[in-house]
């Protein structure tokens, strides 16, 4: 059993500090821990009066009964014998009791000594600090809830900074393929009028060649077919000459291309 809890049951049996005291001491309690015990049953009979209420009703059963063995005491000494002898056995006893019960009693009964002011300091304290144990307890988790959210904002900024460099690295990419994709379709449109340009250089030639040929032909053609005045002319049947076609330049040029 803790000392707090002794000291208590103690006060409610209606034993005195010093009585306490002793009886703590023949347990081999050490002086320090009976006085601390002592200041905190004082604080929490500050903090709750009914228990001292309590106990104040019962010092008066016990002077009731103080007040009846007062009595009846004196009763007894007044109306027994006195010998010589009798006087000699009854005067310790006379001498004791009295002494007992003066000191006993007032030990008892005393009126309550006032606080000092170092045990209202710490009934106050012990009053703030169960009124504010709660308050700490919210604030404490209240301080880790925002520890922890810093800690969540500063891991969900650096992945943002992560993602808008990959994003960032693939616009990059994407924008120099774009271009070295424009530099070989530049490249291949120039390549393709060089060779346009080189096939306009060779049939353009020809295309003169074909059409003197074609003129010479054409002339060559009535002068054979004239008769001879040695003889007869022979009519023959009239055949029918195609006209040649004329294809133009550049239908010709279209067709070889």
């Amino acid at each position: 059993m803790a000392i707090l809890e002794k000291v208590m049951q103690m006060k409610e049996q209606g034993m005195s500090e010093d009585q306490i005291v002793q009886s703590l001491r023949q347990e081999g309690i050490p002086p320090k821990d009976i006085e601390e015990s002592l200041s905190q049953s004082k604080i929490k009979y500050a903090i709750n009066p009914e228990s001292m209420q309590n106990m104040g009703e019962q010092p008066q059963e016990f002077r009731g009964d103080q007040d009846y063995s007062r009595s009846s005491f004196q009763e007894y000494s007044e109306e027994a014998p006195t010998p010589e002898g009798a006087e000699q056995m009854q005067a310790p006893s006379r001498e004791y009791f009295p002494e007992y019960n003066a000191q006993s009693m007032y030990q008892e009964y005393q009126s309550p000594q006032p606080f000092d002011i170092e045990t209202v300091n710490e009934m106050i304290e012990q009053a703030i600090e169960e009124k504010t144990e709660s308050l700490k307890k919210e604030i404490i988790s209240f301080t880790r809830f925002k520890e922890n959210t810093f800690i969540e904002l500063d891991e969900i900024k650096k992945r943002l900074d992560k993602l808008e460099n990959i994003i960032g690295e693939l616009q990059i990419s994407i924008l120099r393929k774009l271009g070295e994709y424009g530099n070989d379709i530049h490249s291949i449109s120039r390549e393709m009028q060089a060779t346009q340009n080189t096939f306009s250089k060779i049939i353009d030639p020809l295309t003169d060649n074909i059409r003197e040929l074609r003129e010479i032909s054409e002339s060559i053609k009535p002068s054979s077919l004239k008769p001879s005045s040695h003889h007869p002319q022979e009519r023959q049947p009239e055949k029918h000459q195609e006209k040649p076609v004329k294809r133009s330049k550049d239908d010709f040029e279209s067709f070889l291309r």
